[in-house]
């Protein structure tokens, strides 16, 4: 090969490698994740925390937050992904905002599916956001209906 060819390809051949390679994560499985934010999987506006298992596919998480009164969420999360920003799909038990809503001191509980993306840096800050449906259990006045359901955080997370 022609030292000219040799540059040609270097040069054609580099950029999408440098990209490449600082689009990858660490090679650390994540542990657990920390987060403040609002929204309903930290019960309104409060905290989470997510733990790892299987790898980093698949975490358990639990939040906890006030709006008139303690509300409480938790569910799992399936990851899609190994980069920075991570696709997800998300099956919980949520509180979420019923007929007299939380402003009336009333919390209802429903089961959701959501779906989000969690942005992890290097450094371990971390952004999580989601977005889906909930069906409300119990609501007046009949039956249960289905609601919207969404959250933002910012927290830190732990490597293995």
């Amino acid at each position: 090969m022609r030292p000219t060819s040799s540059l040609c390809l270097a040069l054609l051949m580099g950029p999408p490698a440098m990209l490449a390679a600082q689009d990858q994560s660490p090679k650390a499985d994540r542990l657990l994740t920390v987060a403040v934010g609002v929204g309903n999987e930290v019960g309104f506006v409060g905290g989470q925390a997510e733990w790892y298992v299987h790898g980093d596919r698949l975490s358990v998480f639990g939040g906890a937050g006030r709006w008139r009164q303690l509300a409480v969420a938790g569910g799992l999360r399936g990851y899609l992904g190994r980069g920075r920003a991570r696709p997800f799909l998300e099956l919980a038990g949520l509180p979420l905002r019923g007929v007299d809503g939380p402003t009336e001191g009333r919390v209802s509980y429903g089961p959701s599916v959501r779906f989000g993306v969690q942005l992890v840096r290097a450094s371990g800050l971390t952004v999580v956001g989601a977005a889906g449906f909930g069906q409300q259990l119990g609501s007046r006045p009949l039956g249960s209906r289905t609601v919207p359901t969404a959250g933002i955080g910012v927290g830190f997370t732990l490597r293995r």
